[in-house]
């Protein structure tokens, strides 16, 4: 399905044709149907401003493919054979990431991600011509080691969904990302990753960790950490002795829209001592405007979406929308300098000299790390009540360029149900070893103490015994006159007298 996009410009101009591939599935997250516009406003960017890409305009070439690699595989040797594409934007899916992506390398032709992938992507060396403005899974592990820092927090555990119920997510991704940063710098005092489809496992294992970690980091997918936090409500974890860490390194929106649902109030408590940690938001009017914007257009061709709000909306949006500028910069020194605008590897080192590059995009700040990662701002949020509604509000904030992270104004308003954070280890310890060791001590305490007092009492004791002893022999030899030796004492017997009657 190819998506003309009109130029405004009234000189003739050479057509580039880019590709692009999401699932048409309304209940994907990332389906055309929820983000699809955001590319047609970005070409229509480019096209309608000559300064871009001078006598060249874009044109959009839509391929459905459900999340199957084999579809996808198909779809982008049609895409390039057929209508010559200059790049492709997606495959929204990791796993058709993955096999296309090794297609879009051997082809040397771009591939710019919008969504999250997996860590296979990450080899340069076989995915030497992909890039993506997300930013890395490492950025949201770097975020949480910065707060646990911030509140003194060395002992901590990992809780989260089975790896099978995982689809799109890639939530093992995260979780090793996490885990490896958790296990350098702190004490990791269990993992537990298991079906909550399960109730039984469910209680348990949320039985188990309360025994042996206050300080909890939740990675899972949106079901899974309701499921989660609600049974750690329903068994007090909730009363500021624990607290957990929601890690929202995908739909960073969805908790926001949490508090609209039927369990609204079940809810608000499970978040009580929650905090989540996400992307920081953009909430100028330009941020709001551009999911209005996004949200209108998608009712119309060639997606015809039945979206009730902009709140579904995917905000997998604002990445589709800033790839589609990030390429186009690079595309321009290419042009400008008279060379093969198909050439994917020599797009991609103009991008990498990315210390060059930076915009305001729909996701915020658009700029690079030497490493030429996305630089992304994050914050992590509290559930608090704010002039009459209860919300998210961001209580600290992570800079990207200076890696630390500061508290806002919201930070005093943060509820501690015992007064102050919990501490990250029970006073007496997880098994009562730390009282069990005063108990010891005091014990031998005694035996060091106590005895040997015993000891010198026992002594004085005697001593006294036998000083009075001595002192009663002493008064009985001065005084001893009347003492008769047996031996001098004379038994008379009397007759024996017989009286007759």
């Amino acid at each position: 399905m190819i998506i003309h996009n009109s130029s405004s410009n009234g000189s003739p101009n050479h057509k580039l044709l880019i590709g692009f591939q999401a699932p048409w599935n309304v209940s994907f997250p990332f389906s055309a149907q929820r983000l699809g516009s955001a590319i047609q406003i970005a070409v229509e960017k480019v096209n309608k401003n000559r300064s871009f890409l001078g006598n060249y305009s874009l044109d959009i070439v839509y391929k459905d493919t459900n999340c199957n690699p084999k579809v996808s595989l198909g779809g982008f040797i049609q895409q390039v054979l057929r209508e010559n594409v200059t790049a492709l934007f997606g495959p929204a899916c990791p796993e058709e990431a993955e096999v296309t992506g090794l297609i879009a390398s051997a082809w040397n032709i771009p591939m710019i991600g919008f969504v999250g992938q997996s860590s296979k992507l990450e080899d340069s060396e076989m995915y030497d011509s992909y890039i993506k403005i997300m930013p890395p899974l490492k950025g949201s592990s770097e975020v949480l080691v910065k707060t646990l820092e911030f509140f003194g927090w060395r002992h901590v555990a990992m809780i989260g969904g089975g790896l099978n119920t995982n689809t799109w997510e890639k939530v093992d991704a995260l979780w090793k990302t996490v885990e490896n940063h958790l296990r350098t710098d702190f004490k990791l005092t269990t993992e537990l990753n298991f079906d909550t489809s399960n109730p039984d496992l469910l209680y348990q294992n949320i039985k188990h960790i309360s025994t042996v970690a206050r300080v909890i980091v939740v990675i899972t997918n949106r079901e899974d950490s309701m499921a989660l936090l609600l049974e750690a409500e329903r068994q007090g974890l909730m009363n500021g002795d624990y607290v957990f860490f929601l890690m929202q390194q995908f739909e960073d929106n969805w908790w926001k829209s949490a508090l609209n649902s039927r369990v609204s109030q079940d809810v608000t408590r499970a978040f009580d001592m929650t905090f989540v940690i996400g992307q920081k938001s953009y909430e100028g009017h330009e941020y709001y405007d551009f999911f209005k914007q996004v949200f209108q257009r998608l009712k119309g061709h060639p997606f015809w979406s039945n979206l009730t709000s902009e709140s579904e909306v995917s905000p997998y949006s604002v990445y589709l929308h800033d790839a589609v500028l990030l390429y186009v910069m690079g595309l321009k020194e290419i042009l400008k300098e008279g060379k093969d605008p198909h050439d994917g590897r020599q797009l991609l080192e103009k991008l990498k000299t990315r210390e060059k590059i930076r915009f305001q995009g729909a996701s915020g700040l658009v700029h690079f790390d030497e490493q030429g990662e996305r630089c992304m701002d994050y914050s992590i949020y509290d559930l608090q009540r704010v002039g009459g509604s209860t919300m998210f509000v961001p209580i600290l904030n992570f800079e990207s360029q200076t890696k630390s992270v500061r508290p806002t104004p919201m930070y005093a308003s943060v509820i501690w149900p015992k007064g102050k954070p919990p501490s990250d280890v029970p006073e007496c310890g997880f098994k009562d070893e730390l009282c069990e060791w005063l108990t010891n001590e005091i014990a031998l305490l005694a035996v060091l103490v106590i005895f040997p007092i015993i000891g010198v009492v026992a002594v004085l004791w005697i001593g006294v015994l036998m000083l009075q002893k001595f002192r009663l022999q002493t008064r009985l030899d001065d005084s001893n006159w009347w003492i008769i030796n047996y031996s001098d004492i004379t038994i008379i017997r009397e007759p024996l007298v017989r009286v007759l009657r």
